[in-house]
């Protein structure tokens, strides 16, 4: 055989193989269980968990949201919906106190979770989270990532186990890991620190000096107020309106999961089935290219060291071959564009289902649409001077800091 009809024969081969390979995938379903209590956690040692509305992880421009084939509306309802599942698996393990979603870090709690999304398909979720306690400690900051296996979808859309649960049992078991790294008393400091917080985000003006901040942002309590101290009886009477709301924000939060978690795991598996269609199409078209250029080379060179009218003609197939292989990768090409825009479609009629609630908080109308934040910080001012009102203290704009322990 001439050598040119082997080169050609080897680059058909190198083609097929990797045309053969380049989508296949093993992935587990599933495999990480979350720890779990053995025994009850004694209430004084149970720590409560405030986890954010996550940031979308949206470029800042439209232009760059729609080179990166992101949904800006789908990414906004996973922001709140990812929390909550996380919420949902900490709040199963026991080693916890209440867990909530909050709509901003304005709330203190002993634990506060904030969390970005980095990629998020239907096949692969990534998430960069970190955890901070109340004293300003890290407990974590990493970034997770699964990859949902394909039997994930099937038989499971609204089911009761989420294609993702490994990402969110394995920061469930960070968390648990970092939480027996640290002893009875850090626990009791965590606790007091974050009482004394929220005491001086009320009134600094009272409690101002009862924390100081090192350079690091860390807290420390330099003295506590006495056990039967009116105001911090008075404190912890807001704290429970507090929570009120709070509590009332989490219920919108988990009617919001349960809203959307049938048209979400719908879009989950359509959209799981598009990313491997896209890429098998990609690697079709691709190849098909690839494999056409060559045919058509392959036939020029064939016509060109052709000794014989035959080997004229295979020359000319050929190269004819090549050209049919090439407009089938431009036909893949725009399978690929229809099944993009099966997605636009799709997004919409998700985001068309989801819509904000409206809540009653003591006779106040509270939009829970994105200005929670703003409801939520109105509320925090009310509750200011609530306590201002019963306390007659001044606040803020007569207040002092929290000291700082580095100043001479």
């Amino acid at each position: 055989m001439p050598q040119y009809l082997k080169n050609c024969a080897a680059v058909f081969l190198m083609l097929f193989i990797a045309s053969a390979c380049s989508t296949q995938q093993v992935v587990k379903e599933n495999a990480t269980r979350a720890s779990v209590a053995e025994q009850e956690v004694p209430e004084n040692q149970l720590l409560d968990v405030a986890v954010q509305v996550m940031d979308p992880g949206l470029p800042a421009t439209d232009k760059e949201i729609e080179e990166a084939g992101l949904y800006p509306e789908v990414r906004r309802s996973e922001a709140r919906y990812i929390p909550y599942q996380l919420k949902e698996t900490l709040q199963t393990t026991g080693y916890w106190g209440a867990v909530r979603v909050v709509p901003d870090a304005r709330s203190v709690s002993d634990l506060q979770i904030t969390g970005r999304i980095v990629e998020s398909n239907g096949e692969t979720l990534t998430l960069e989270v970190k955890a901070i306690d109340a004293t300003g400690r890290v407990w974590l900051d990493k970034e997770y990532t699964d990859t949902a296996s394909k039997f994930a979808y099937k038989g499971n859309v609204a089911g009761n186990v989420d294609p993702f649960q490994d990402i969110y049992n394995k920061i469930s078991n960070d968390l648990v890991a970092a939480r027996r790294g640290l002893s009875g008393n850090e626990i009791e400091r965590i606790r007091e620190v974050a009482k004394l917080r929220f005491a001086t985000e009320l009134s600094p003006y009272a409690y101002g000096d009862y924390l100081e901040q090192d350079k690091k942002g860390r807290y420390r309590a330099i003295k506590l107020p006495a056990q039967d101290d009116p105001m911090m009886a008075r404190l912890a009477k807001v704290q429970e309106r507090e929570y009120m709301l709070v509590d009332t924000l989490d219920e919108y939060y988990a009617r919001f999961h349960a809203d959307m978690k049938l048209p979400y795991d719908n879009w989950r598996q359509y959209n799981y089935t598009e990313v491997i269609a896209l890429r098998e199409l990609q690697a079709s078209a691709r190849t098909r290219y690839l494999a056409g250029a060559a045919m058509v080379l392959g036939g020029i060179l064939i016509d060109k060291n052709s000794s014989t009218r035959a080997q004229s003609t295979v020359g000319v197939g050929a190269a004819i071959a090549g050209l049919y292989a090439i407009k089938s990768g431009w036909d893949k090409s725009k399978e690929t564009k229809l099944h993009k825009d099966a997605l636009e479609e799709l997004d919409s009629s998700l985001s068309a289902e989801i819509s904000p609630l409206v809540i009653d908080v003591d006779g106040r109308v509270v939009e829970l649409t994105g200005s929670v934040e703003e409801q939520y910080q109105e509320w925090r001012r009310i509750l200011r001077d609530i306590y201002a009102a019963e306390t007659g203290l001044l606040q803020e704009s007569e207040a002092s800091p929290v000291s700082d322990g580095n100043k001479n």
